[in-house]
C-alpha cells in the first residue's frame, strides 16, 4: 500500500515518526496533526497549472471533491498574508 495512490489510508505510528517537514504529518488545510489510526489522504497538486502549493495531506474532515481547489486558495491566502506581514520569502512563488 502506498499513500501515493491518492486514496485515503490509515496513519500508522511509523508514519507519525517520519520527518514530514517542520510541522510533522498534518492536514495542510486545518493543521490537524495526524495520530496513528487517523485517516489521511495525499493530494497531488504538483502539475496543476497555477497551483503553486505543491502536494499536500488532508484529513477526512477537510477532504472532498473540491479539496484541491480549496488547497490552492488556502495557499494563495497564506502567501498574500505573508506578503502583507513582510514575512514573504523570496523563493516563494
Amino acid at each position: 500500500m502506498s499513500f501515493l495512490d491518492g486514496k485515503p489510508w490509515t496513519v500508522t505510528q511509523e508514519h507519525v515518526k517520519l520527518k514530514w517537514g517542520g510541522s510533522g504529518l498534518q492536514c495542510s488545510l486545518c493543521g490537524h496533526k495526524f495520530k496513528a489510526g487517523d485517516v489521511a489522504r495525499f493530494v497531488f497538486a504538483n502539475g496543476t497549472p497555477d497551483a503553486c502549493c505543491g502536494n499536500f495531506f488532508t484529513c477526512v474532515g477537510c477532504d472532498g471533491p473540491d479539496v484541491l481547489q480549496r488547497g490552492i486558495q488556502d495557499h494563495k491566502n497564506a502567501c498574500a498574508g505573508a506578503k502583507r506581514w513582510g514575512i514573504y520569502g523570496p523563493d516563494w512563488q
